[in-house]
C-alpha cells in the first residue's frame, strides 16, 4: 500500500492525509518515500530503506538522551543497542507499514528536546516545537500517544498549584496540535 500510495504521490495523482482506506495512520511514510521515487524512480529498496533511515537517525537522538542521565561509557553502547533491535522490531524496521520506525525517530526527538528545554534560551519556540513534532507522531500513528501523555502531563504539572500557569501550560501544548485539530 505505501509504495502505490508513493507512486501516485510522485506522479501527482493522489496526495492523501492518511493511509488509503483507513481514517488514521497518516500519510507521511510515503510521501517520504515518493520523494525519492520521483528522484529515482519506484523501486522496492527505498520502501525498505525510508523506515530503515528513520530507525537509524533515532541512534543519534537515543546517545544525547542516555548522555544526560550518565556519562559517555555507558551511553554509547546503550545506543549502539538501538542498531539490533528484536526480532519484531527488525520485522517493522525493514517494512513500509504504516510510520513504526518514524514515531521512534519523532519519540526520541520529542523527548530529547523536552528533556532540554529548560536550558534552551527560547524555551517558547522550542517547546512549540516539541508539540508542533509530538503532533506530527500523533498523526502518523496514534501509538506514539505513549511518549506524548507522560511528557504532557510533566509539562501541565511541573507547575505547582498555580491554576493559571496550569491553563496556559494546556494552551501550549493545544497550539502545537493546532495543524492536527484544523
Amino acid at each position: 500500500v505505501v509504495g502505490l500510495m508513493a507512486r501516485n504521490i510522485a506522479n501527482g495523482n493522489n496526495f492523501p492525509f492518511y493511509f488509503w482506506g483507513q481514517h488514521h495512520m497518516g500519510a507521511f511514510e510515503a510521501y517520504c518515500v515518493a520523494f525519492f521515487y520521483k528522484a529515482t524512480g519506484p523501486s522496492v529498496f527505498w520502501l525498505k530503506l525510508v523506515p530503515a533511515l528513520f530507525w537509524y537517525l533515532s541512534i543519534p537522538i537515543m546517545y544525547l538522551l542516555w548522555r544526560q542521565v550518565s556519562d559517555r561509557q555507558v551511553a554509547l553502547p546503550a545506543a549502539l543497542l538501538t542498531i539490533f533491535p528484536g526480532y519484531f522490531l527488525s520485522e517493522w524496521i525493514s517494512n513500509a507499514r504504516g510510520g513504526y520506525s518514524e514515531i521512534v525517530f519523532l519519540g526520541a526527538l520529542v523527548l530529547y528536546l523536552y528533556s532540554t528545554h529548560e536550558q534552551h534560551r527560547n524555551k517558547r519556540l522550542l517547546l512549540f516545537l516539541v508539540w508542533l513534532l509530538s503532533s506530527i507522531a500523533f498523526w502518523i500513528n496514534a501509538q506514539s500517544i505513549s511518549f506524548i501523555i507522560p511528557i504532557a502531563v510533566h509539562y501541565v504539572l511541573s507547575e505547582k498549584y498555580d491554576l493559571k500557569a496550569y491553563f496556559i501550560r494546556v494552551l501550549h501544548i493545544f497550539s502545537g496540535f493546532s495543524p492536527m485539530l484544523i
